[in-house]
């Protein structure tokens, strides 16, 4: 056992499959001592075991497993068996279909995959399960392929619930089919005598004597529901004119208010004796068949968009776990480069200092989601003014608003606002949707905070100028996951989570929250109302906030990198600038486009999600004019999906690369200079 604490610093995160590893005793496994473990393998599994997503690391040739607390409940009586088995061992029943897709990613492809089904022996006899996951290689700092990350959620109740879906869709069929509640009826065309049984009779709340003895068919068919009418009339008429089946539903309203759907079939008889005409079938209530359809279609939409979210959510988590990853992994590289140059590192510290803390800040909100779901979230309620949370959110959203040059304003009541609050947590909410904001208003853009009372409420509105919500996403943007429009110029990253947890967290302090939006590109204003503990109607101050202008000056250059994510830009810049390259460099759509035909660079790195104009925009851009016939376009993104090559190869990249970025794929594009495959 090693005795040294600082071996273990990276295993601290307070989960309990950390303290698992750093109980064990290493020393006989083939990994061997804690302490010889690399810094990729550490900062691999320090990001799997902080995270509240169920993840896992598979490390070396022989892949030896580490787990998170979040992946036990997969592994199910297997978690007793501890950590570092090889995959071979651990996962025996499927060695050979695990251990070939481990070695896939383990070349450097990375994979996903939807519904995969494994038949495993976690809970004693073998049972089918159903897993979505993605497969990630780990690069060390020389670039080599050291490991393997996974994240995976269980899809099994989704697929047996849709499996159970049809399941019942047959049993409605056959329920139809053997129903008792069936009428018959027989109509002469002749004489226009109709005869019904009483069951007939009761479904068209018509006198079953009279029914009986007979009665004229409109009689009948003026019970039908008049959107119906005509068209069962035109199929008992095209039934009779060539002897084919009548088969058709529709509704009759009842007295009650109630509205039964009617399934009918018949056809026409002759009788042999008398040559008479009879056009005779049967009626089925089946009311209860269509409520359950419609009850069941519902299910399968709710399931579908459910699976659809999940999946989706699958693929963010991955390309937000990754846009942070880039610039680290570029500026270790640089680190190596650079030596020991105080200035280069200190530098370097700064920047994967801010990137480790988007990584905490994505966990922390998934862990905020997960503790509010389990109903483990603690309010430390205390008494305090509005103005004061407004004031804290507005200082931790400023660097999001002065770096979009956006204007802030506020308006807030001169007496206090007081609620009974979580100081923490109402922060949190304000400067959630403050962010959104400036996130997502174009830049130069204004930004309005006001707060008042409302009778017992104390309301906050915060109103942008930002790209609008459509009123047919407004409903959902408080559901989680759902973030407005797919379009990658608009997308400023995230989880889709910020305002599912703003609502969560305002509901447990007894308040509301509400969105409204003119409509796209015409901003939005979130309201949140809080109840109030004492207080008297207030007159209004007004202050103002400007923002600091942040320009870049950039001189012309040879090769263009062009990422909103100013670190990974930056980090990449500065690498290729130590090779012997020029580099300018863009942290948006339009500048990227400007700058290109302006220095007509010889390779051009673009970032695919860049607000303003996206890089597959900038791409098409750059293909329609001659200059820039003979640049080497580069695509740089998070998405490594099958589709999302092929989009970047029809918007004209020549390499499609996928972060964190490789910097022997960088150097080996710089030597081609142009062509490739994206």
């Amino acid at each position: 056992m090693e005795t040294s604490r600082t071996n273990f610093a990276f295993l601290n995160g307070g989960s309990e499959a950390g303290r698992q590893i750093a109980r064990a005793d290493w020393s006989q496994h083939p990994m061997g001592a804690v302490s010889s473990w690399t810094p990729a393998c550490r900062t691999a599994l320090s990001m799997v075991l902080d995270s509240g997503f169920p993840s896992y690391v598979l490390w070396g040739p022989e892949f030896f497993f580490f787990y998170n607390d979040a992946y036990v409940p997969i592994l199910g009586s297997k978690a007793a068996l501890g950590q570092g088995l090889p995959l071979a061992e651990l996962w025996h029943e499927i060695r050979d279909e695990a251990c070939r897709i481990a070695t896939t990613a383990m070349s450097g492809e990375s994979t996903f995959f939807t519904d995969r089904p494994f038949l495993l022996e976690r809970f004693g006899p073998p049972q089918l399960a159903y897993f979505t996951f993605s497969y990630s290689p780990i690069r060390d700092e020389g670039g080599e392929v050291v490991g393997v990350l996974c994240t995976i959620v269980e899809t099994t109740d989704t697929v047996l619930g849709m499996a159970r879906l049809r399941e019942s869709e047959d049993r409605v069929q056959l329920s139809l089919d053997a129903s008792g509640n069936i009428g018959t009826w027989s109509w002469y065309p002749e004489t226009n005598a109709t005869f019904v049984d009483e069951r007939f009779a009761r479904l068209f709340q018509v006198d079953a004597a009279l029914a009986q003895s007979g009665t004229a068919l409109e009689r009948f068919t003026n019970m039908i529901h008049p959107d119906d009418r005509e068209r069962v009339l035109a199929a008992i008429g095209h039934s009779i004119a060539t002897g084919e089946l009548y088969e058709i539903d529709y509704r009759i309203p009842q007295l009650s208010g109630k509205v039964v759907w009617v399934t009918a079939k018949g056809k026409l008889f002759e009788e042999k004796a008398t040559g008479a005409k009879r056009f005779a079938g049967v009626a089925v209530d089946i009311t209860e068949q269509r409520n359950a359809q419609q009850k069941s279609m519902r299910m399968a939409e709710q399931l579908a968009a459910a699976h659809e979210r999940q999946t989706a959510f699958l693929a963010t988590l991955a390309h937000e776990l990754r846009n942070p990853l880039a610039p680290i992994r570029t500026g270790l590289e640089l680190m190596r480069i650079a030596g020991a140059n105080a200035q280069t590192v200190e530098r370097l510290r700064g920047m994967m200092d801010r990137q480790v803390n988007q990584l905490t800040h994505l966990i922390d909100d998934l862990m905020d989601i997960s503790r509010i779901n389990n109903g483990k979230v603690e309010l430390k309620l205390e008494r305090m003014d509005i103005a004061e949370a407004i004031a804290a959110a507005a200082e931790t959203s400023l660097p999001h608003i002065e770096q979009a040059r956006h204007h802030l304003s506020t308006r807030l009541p001169a007496e206090k606002l007081p609620v009974h609050a979580d100081r923490t947590r109402l922060i949190q909410i304000l400067s959630n949707i403050l962010t959104n904001a400036a996130k997502y208003t174009p830049a130069g853009g204004r930004i309005d905070i006001s707060a008042w009372r409302d009778g017992t409420d104390g309301v906050v509105a915060i109103s942008d100028t930002g790209i609008g919500i459509p009123q047919a996403a407004l409903s959902g943007v408080f559901d989680m996951f759902t973030q407005v429009g797919s379009d990658t110029a608009r997308a400023q990253g995230g989880l889709g989570i910020g305002l599912a947890l703003v609502r969560q967290l305002l509901t447990l302090h007894g308040g509301t929250v509400a969105a409204i939006s003119p409509g796209e590109g015409l901003g939005a204003t979130f309201t949140i109302r809080l109840p109030l503990i004492d207080g008297a109607p207030a007159s209004w101050v007004t202050g103002t906030r400007h923002n600091r202008n942040v320009g870049h000056a950039v001189a012309a250059q040879t090769i263009l990198v062009a990422d909103d994510n100013i670190d990974a830009a930056e980090t990449l810049a500065a690498l290729l600038r130590l090779q012997g390259h020029l580099v300018h460099v863009a942290t948006d759509g339009v500048q990227a486009s400007e700058l290109l035909h302006a220095v007509t660079p010889t390779i051009a790195f673009l970032d695919i999600g860049m607000p303003g104009k996206d890089g597959r925009a900038v791409a098409r851009e750059a293909r329609q004019s001659q200059r820039l016939a003979r640049t080497t376009l580069v695509a740089l993104t998070g998405w490594g999906m099958a589709n999302d090559r092929v989009l970047s190869k029809i918007a004209g990249f020549d390499f499609h690369l996928t972060k964190p970025i490789a910097i022997e794929d960088i150097e080996q594009i710089i030597k081609s200079g142009s062509g490739g495959e994206a």
